[in-house]
């Protein structure tokens, strides 16, 4: 526990931090004070004011978080882009499959006028020949 209370902290002055560690090295105990008692310099324990650094992790979290929102605003950015072109793309697919059926239903309704021209002679045509019989049938008797 005396190395943990190590890691946090750190005195400015290196002497004092070399006595925490010579005085906490050999100790194992579980006892909280004694082990709090080790992990203070020799100054400290003299009432002498040693300015201490706390090593916290918070400033590494703050950069990783915000490199992590960065990474995360340029993936955004980057899928927003790609969604985009992705859009782009299919609506002009769309519009030239679009223009592909107007040109193909344009080609069958003039299929369909010519094949309804077609019967409409077709049936004149039939007409004529019918009575064309009939006259025939009417001079034959």
């Amino acid at each position: 526990m005396g190395m943990g209370t190590q890691y946090q902290l750190e005195d400015t002055a290196p002497e004092a931090n070399f006595e925490s560690l010579a005085t906490t090295s050999g100790r194992v105990g579980s006892n909280k004070r004694a082990s709090s008692e080790a992990s203070l310099s020799s100054s400290e324990q003299h009432g002498e004011p040693v300015s201490k650094k706390i090593k916290t992790t918070r400033s590494r979290k703050r950069v990783n978080t915000s490199v992590k929102k960065e990474r995360k605003r340029e993936q955004n950015k980057t899928a927003a882009l790609r969604y985009r072109q992705k859009k782009k793309e299919e609506k002009v697919e769309c519009d030239s499959q679009q223009q592909e059926l107007e040109e193909k239903n344009e080609k069958l309704k003039d299929t369909l006028r010519s094949l309804e021209a077609e019967i409409s002679y077709l049936k004149c045509f039939w007409a004529e020949v019918q009575q064309a019989k009939r006259l025939q049938g009417t001079l034959a008797l």
